[in-house]
C-alpha cells in the first residue's frame, strides 16, 4: 500500500459513524478491548457493534490505510451487546492459546531435530567400518523421530527453512527424509513403503563419505571434471554398502542408487527417464533438490 513505512495520520471519529473498511486503532484502550491487535482495519458491523458494547464513544480512524477512505458518514452503528464482546475476547484467548500451543510444539521439534542430527552423526561415523551399527542407529531415527515430524506439516517446514547452524551432510540427510515422508504421505503410501523410503533418503547421500575430502569440501562452482567425475561416483559407492545390509529393500537401495537420475533422462549414474525410475525415488530426488534450493551449502 501506498502507506507502508510511512507514519501514519490518525484523527478522531465518533463510534457511530464507523464503518467497514476503516482502518482504526484502539491503542487508547488495549487493556480492555477484546481484539487481536490494538490497529486493524474493520471488516465487519459486529466488531463496530463491540466497540460501542464497550462505552467507547470516539475511536482514531486512519483514512489512507483505510479500504474505503473518504469521510465515515453519520449512519450509526448501535452496540451489539455483551454477548458480542464476550464472544470476542474468547476468540481472541483462543487465538492465543494455539499460538502458545504452536511455538511449543515448534521448541520440542527443534529439540528432537538437533538429537536426530546428533545421533546420525553418530551413526555415519562408522557407516564403513560397522555399517549394521549405522543402519540400526538411523533407523531408530526413522522410527522414533521421523513420524512425528511428517504429522506435524507445520512444524517440519519451519524447521526446513531454517536448517542448524553449520549445515552439512547430516541435516541435508534429515531434511530430504522429512520431505520424502511429507512427500509420501501426501500420496498415501503406507506405513512398510515410508519406512523404506525414510531409510533410503537418511542414507542417500552416504556414498559422499568415499569421496575425497578434498573434493567434496570444495564449492561445486570450483570443481574440475576430475573433481565431477569423483562426485558422481557417490550414488553407486553408496549403493554398494548397502547390499549387505538386509535392512535395505528395493526402495531403499533404489533411492542411494538413483536419487540423481531426472525425470527428463538428463541424470546419472544410467540416463533412467520419466516411469522407470521408481517412484520412492522420484520422491527422495525431489526432496533433495527442494532443500538444496532451500539450504544451498
Amino acid at each position: 500500500m501506498a502507506f507502508w513505512g510511512k507514519k501514519k495520520q490518525f484523527v478522531r471519529v465518533p463510534v457511530g459513524q464507523l464503518r467497514p473498511g476503516m482502518h482504526v486503532s484502539l491503542a487508547e484502550r488495549w487493556l480492555d478491548h477484546p481484539f487481536l491487535l490494538n490497529e486493524f482495519t474493520l471488516e465487519s458491523e459486529e466488531q463496530i457493534g463491540i466497540i460501542a458494547a464497550l462505552g467507547m464513544t470516539s475511536v482514531l480512524w486512519c483514512a489512507e490505510a483505510s479500504i474505503e477512505p473518504a469521510a465515515p458518514s453519520a449512519a450509526p452503528a448501535g452496540p451489539s451487546g455483551a454477548d458480542a464482546v464476550a464472544a470476542a475476547r474468547q476468540e481472541r484467548q483462543a487465538r492465543r492459546h494455539k499460538t502458545s500451543k504452536s511455538r511449543a510444539r515448534t521448541d520440542q521439534a527443534g529439540k528432537a531435530y538437533q538429537a536426530a542430527a546428533t545421533q546420525l552423526r553418530e551413526a555415519f561415523s562408522v557407516a564403513y567400518s560397522s555399517p549394521q551399527t549405522a543402519v540400526e542407529k538411523a533407523s531408530a531415527i526413522v522410527a522414533e523421530v521421523a513420524g512425528a515430524f511428517a504429522s506435524n506439516q507445520e512444524v517440519s517446514i519451519v524447521l526446513l527453512s531454517d536448517r542448524l547452524a553449520g549445515s552439512n551432510l547430516h541435516t541435508h540427510a534429515i531434511n530430504v527424509m522429512l520431505l520424502s515422508l511429507l512427500i509420501g504421505k501426501s500420496w498415501q503410501m503406507d506405513e512398510a513403503s515410508l519406512n523404506e523410503m525414510g531409510l533410503g533418503s537418511l542414507f542417500h547421500d552416504i556414498g559422499k563419505l568415499k569421496v575425497p575430502d578434498a573434493v567434496r569440501l570444495k564449492p561445486e562452482a570450483e570443481w574440475n571434471r576430475a573433481d565431477h567425475s569423483f562426485m558422481q561416483m557417490h550414488p553407486d559407492l553408496g549403493a554398494k554398502m548397502t547390499l549387505t545390509l538386509p535392512e535395505f529393500g528395493p526402495s531403499a537401495r533404489a533411492i542411494v542408487a538413483l536419487h540423481h537420475e531426472h525425470f527428463d533422462g538428463s541424470g546419472y549414474p544410467f540416463r533412467l527417464a520419466g516411469e522407470k525410475i521408481p517412484l520412492a525415488v522420484r520422491c527422495a530426488t525431489v526432496a533433495d533438490r527442494y532443500d538444496d534450493l532451500c539450504n544451498p551449502a
